[in-house]
């Protein structure tokens, strides 16, 4: 039988936090070109009112996303907006006179920003659960997974936002206090895991 693939949603408050800390770049970039031209009159580069401009498309973003309690959609513009920040930010520093310098480090990860929100939130279809005949695969981060076999799997252990799972020599904690659907999870997962006849203990 094909696999049952159960996505992993974030909850609404995962995403306001998000969407929060994805905000303070532009808060402060609107503050630091503020700050520029206030302070030294208004015969600024452009790269002072280039980073009011974005700070202020950047919160806008924001609150926007705030209103509506949604993901970021196809692009994450967010993390376009943050690339933009960081790029104007290794703009300022860079001498061409010098040769390397922090800001071409700076540069490049402006640009892998920026490239990073073009393809958009990838969280539905990164954070998984897979159930299938033969084991369970579990992905909460792009670098953090759980995979086993049913037939090295020992016992596993049922609170209300995490299972923890005894297999083979390894002790692997799913947690999913953070995930909106966590009671669909724990309730496929424990039914899989019944069906295999394997012993499921409840804890605080």
């Amino acid at each position: 039988m094909p696999p049952t693939i159960i996505h992993l949603e974030p909850s609404k408050r995962l995403k306001r936090v998000r969407v929060v800390n994805d905000a303070i770049p532009g808060i402060l970039l609107l503050i630091t070109g503020l700050t520029t031209v206030s302070n030294q009159g208004f015969n600024q580069s452009v790269m002072a009112y280039l980073s009011i401009v974005v700070g202020i498309v950047s919160i806008r973003f924001a609150v926007q996303e705030l209103k509506h309690s949604e993901s970021h959609g196809t692009m994450s513009w967010f993390d376009i907006s943050g690339g933009c920040v960081i790029l104007i930010d290794a703009l300022n520093q860079y001498k061409p006179y010098k040769g390397f310098q922090p800001a071409h480090l700076l540069i490049l990860a402006g640009i892998i920003t920026v490239i990073k929100g073009m393809f958009g939130d990838k969280w539905p279809t990164v954070r998984r659960v897979e159930l299938s005949d033969e084991g369970l695969y579990a992905r909460t981060h792009r670098f953090r997974s759980i995979n086993f076999r049913w037939k090295d799997l020992r016992t596993i252990q049922r609170a209300s936002s995490k299972l923890i799972f005894y297999h083979g020599q390894k002790i692997s904690k799913l947690r999913l206090r953070l995930i909106e659907n966590r009671k669909e999870v724990i309730d496929s997962i424990v039914e899989a895991v019944t069906t295999q006849g394997i012993q499921i203990e409840d804890v605080s």
